[in-house]
């Protein structure tokens, strides 16, 4: 139904923030999935806010309480949400597959990013959500790789740069030395 609907095609695709200033992480508090992302994303980016939205990712409770978070983090101004949860069993993910939560995440108006499970599961959040990584580190990496790029470009600016002054110097110095 949701495949007719034209819930999973590309045209309504969100763009992601290159650089996010603001993180919504919807996810279970003091979960290995939440430490993996955190760690993750602040090895290569110590800029962004974490707006973490303590979440019931498992059980009976839990579609409704993502899209609580959701209706939580509308309230914030947040440039880009992450739902992440680790791996479990097919029936444990099966929430992932929850008509009423796809449809939520399909009519959200920010961005949002998944990591669910591990890299051979899969489920239909991840094909309505506007990027789905493979897991929660994928989804961390996949956040942070703009602020990667920018931090080895301006560092390689920077040599350049230092070299550069060091020749000028050099070429004064020799120059100032001959007359």
């Amino acid at each position: 139904q949701l495949k007719k609907e034209g819930l999973f095609e590309p045209q309504y695709k969100k763009e992601i923030p290159r650089y996010p200033e603001r993180i919504g992480l919807i996810t279970a508090p003091d979960s290995a999935a939440m430490g993996d992302f955190i760690s993750t994303l602040r090895s290569h980016n110590r800029y962004s806010e974490i707006c973490l939205i303590p979440t019931v990712m498992q059980g009976e409770t839990s579609v409704l309480s993502i899209i609580e978070s959701l209706d939580i983090a509308r309230l914030h101004s947040l440039d880009v949400i992450a739902i992440i949860r680790g791996g479990g069993s097919a029936q444990e993910l099966s929430i992932f597959n929850n008509e009423q939560l796809c449809r939520h995440i399909f009519e959200y108006s920010a961005p949002i990013v998944s990591g669910i499970g591990h890299q051979t599961d899969s489920n239909l959040v991840e094909a309505i959500v506007d990027h789905a990584a493979v897991t929660p580190t994928a989804c961390a990496v996949f956040l942070t790789e703009p602020f990667s790029q920018l931090h080895t470009y301006l560092r390689q600016n920077l040599v350049e740069m230092d070299q550069g002054i060091t020749q000028t110097f050099e070429s004064i110095s020799s120059q100032s030395q001959t007359c």
